[in-house]
């Protein structure tokens, strides 16, 4: 109810200029969790291991539709340990050793903050240039490191205490939330591909 409530007050108040300026870092986070989701990560995958970006995505690909549709990253460790399994078996590795394998492996990074949680500190330099008071390069050394360990938590808690840290005032704290929503969602979905 008080996410409601800070996100129906934000949204009231928010003049058509402002709203702009929030659709700014809506669409600069949407644009970071689809290159992250469909290029940067399987690029990686791929290039360090035997899998093929196709197949990456193709075994992704229910897993990220599920994330985005539930808003819950926990909801489908079952659906990326089973693609992980099947990736593993695809490549000629015994079926015992894959299933140990992908059942340890993928459990044992979700409580790691993943690249859609990651993203959200995108909001942090946003809040910054909304007020007025852009970060300096020498910002975000801390930002990066404080922000990162910070994101083991929740987002929610995080970006309060990222704010108060370089001195930005609490008052975009609703505006996080209104872009929340769609951000959150996102952010499942390139977890999903992370993990």
């Amino acid at each position: 109810y008080g996410t409601f409530a800070m996100t129906a007050d934000a949204a009231g108040r928010l003049a058509p200029d402002e709203l702009a300026r929030l659709a700014g870092y809506v669409s600069t986070n949407t644009i970071g969790v689809l290159f992250l989701t469909f290029v940067g990560l399987p690029a990686l995958v791929a290039a360090l291991s035997p899998f093929s970006w196709r197949s990456i995505l193709k075994g992704f690909r229910s897993a990220g539709l599920t994330a985005f549709a539930t808003g819950k990253l926990f909801a489908v460790l079952p659906m990326v340990i089973s693609s992980v399994k099947e990736q593993l078996t695809t490549q000629g590795m015994d079926e015992e050793e894959a299933d140990s394998i992908a059942n340890v492996y993928v459990p044992l990074g979700y409580p790691f903050p993943n690249a859609g949680k990651i993203l959200a500190i995108l909001f942090i330099p946003f809040a910054a240039w909304y007020v007025g008071r852009p970060l300096d390069l020498a910002d975000f050394p801390a930002l990066l490191s404080v922000g990162l360990l910070s994101y083991f938590g929740s987002p929610v808690a995080a970006i309060p205490f990222l704010l108060d840290m370089l001195r930005l005032p609490q008052d975009v704290f609703p505006l996080f939330l209104v872009a929340g929503i769609w951000s959150a969602r996102l952010g499942d979905v390139v977890g999903a591909m992370h993990l």
